[in-house]
């Protein structure tokens, strides 16, 4: 009776699926998508994942970010995201 969760961590999109009697299920986001693009975007004190975050770019690119998969566990001082940042 083994359960196990498993968690792709890509670098533009996520997924995660859950083993349990010897069959795999994807878990679908909020949306109903089997996959969660990797954005984050930041508007006053609300915090937008996803593709609520990938709409709110539209008006707000200054406060998203994308890819993120990209720079998750790098340093700030890393100099190559200092340069993806310029």
């Amino acid at each position: 009776d083994g359960v196990a969760i498993g968690i792709d961590v890509g670098l533009g999109y996520c997924c995660a699926a859950i083993f349990h009697m010897n069959k795999i299920e994807v878990i679908p986001n909020e949306h109903g998508q089997q996959t969660t693009p990797h954005w984050i975007a930041f508007h006053d004190s609300d915090i937008h994942v996803g593709e609520s975050a990938k709409v709110h770019a539209i008006n707000d690119a200054a406060n998203s970010l994308y890819d993120i998969g990209r720079i998750a566990g790098k340093s700030f001082s890393d100099p190559a995201l200092q340069t993806d940042m310029k």
